[in-house]
C-alpha cells in the first residue's frame, strides 16, 4: 500500500515501461531504499524498547546456554 501510494505520488506509470520521467525514476529508487530503511529503523526501535534485559536476565540466559551446551 505504501509503495502504490508513493508510485502514484511520483507519477510512475507501469504502461510506459522503461520510459519513465526523472521524478518517477526517483520515486522508484525512493521506495526501494528509503522506505525499507525507515521501516527497519522503526522495527529496531520497537525491539530495543520492548526487549529490555538486565543483569539478572543476562545471567539466566547464560546459565541456560551452558545447560544446553551451546
Amino acid at each position: 500500500l505504501i509503495f502504490a501510494f508513493a508510485w502514484g505520488f511520483f507519477g510512475y506509470e507501469p504502461a510506459k515501461g522503461p520510459n519513465q520521467t526523472d521524478l518517477a525514476k526517483f520515486g522508484l529508487q525512493f521506495t526501494m531504499s528509503i522506505i525499507p530503511f525507515v521501516i527497519t529503523i522503526i522495527g529496531i526501535g520497537i525491539f530495543i524498547i520492548m526487549y529490555q534485559i538486565d543483569q539478572e536476565g543476562a545471567l539466566a540466559n547464560k546459565r541456560k546456554l551452558l545447560e544446553l551446551g551451546i
